[in-house]
């Protein structure tokens, strides 16, 4: 058996809990939601990571039933509209 990477890349960066849009994030969250995110690293696949490889300090966020790359991946409307309100409270 052989094996060749058809994509490499590495991790970007990571934005710390201390930076400003963390804190931005994570207010709007709990004001719009009710929800207390909290900081987790996914990996280095997300949009952010073009960001952050730029020196951005950048944040991604979602409401999921954690079904994500699954057999009968979905995603609720409710949540993505939610979420919506989140980024458009938080760019305001």
């Amino acid at each position: 058996m052989e094996f060749e990477p058809v994509q490499l890349e590495k991790a970007a960066p990571p934005t710390g809990e201390e930076a400003e849009i963390v804190g931005l994030m994570k207010g709007k969250i709990r004001e719009m939601r009710g929800i207390n995110a909290k900081v987790i690293g996914i990996g280095g696949g997300t949009c952010a990571a073009y960001f952050r490889r730029k020196g951005f300090d950048s944040v991604v966020w979602s409401t999921e039933d954690d079904v994500a790359h699954r057999p009968n991946e979905y995603c609720v409307i409710g949540s993505m509209v939610g979420d919506s309100k989140v980024f458009a409270a938080l760019f305001v």
